[in-house]
């Protein structure tokens, strides 16, 4: 993932660039990222990305979907179940639920 294509997306102020790179993110990059992610949970199985317990890559990856989702204006992990499965179980895990409130 190319994080300067998101910058360029959330610090243009030209409407029209700012619709192409969004596009750009939509097509290419959060797909590609999110793809490679979804396959390593899949392979690792259970409720969090690399072990049975939750990690910092299952916390880190959970406030970078929030970091990406609330700019971009829709559900980016629509097309990616499992990934959508462990931001919910992170959230409603009780230390999140009493530091966020319920997602």
């Amino acid at each position: 993932m190319n994080f300067l294509v998101f910058a360029k997306f959330l610090f243009s102020k030209d409407e029209a660039e700012k619709a192409s790179t969004k596009k750009e993110l939509q097509e290419t990059h959060l797909p590609k990222l999110f793809t490679k992610l979804e396959d390593i949970k899949k392979k690792n199985g259970g409720d969090f990305l690399v072990c049975d317990k939750l990690t910092w890559a299952d916390i880190f990856a959970v406030e970078k979907f929030v970091w990406f989702e609330e700019p971009m204006g829709y559900d980016i992990l629509a097309s990616f179940p499992l990934l959508k499965k462990l931001k919910s179980t992170v959230y409603n895990l009780p230390v999140f639920v009493n530091y966020y409130g319920q997602k």
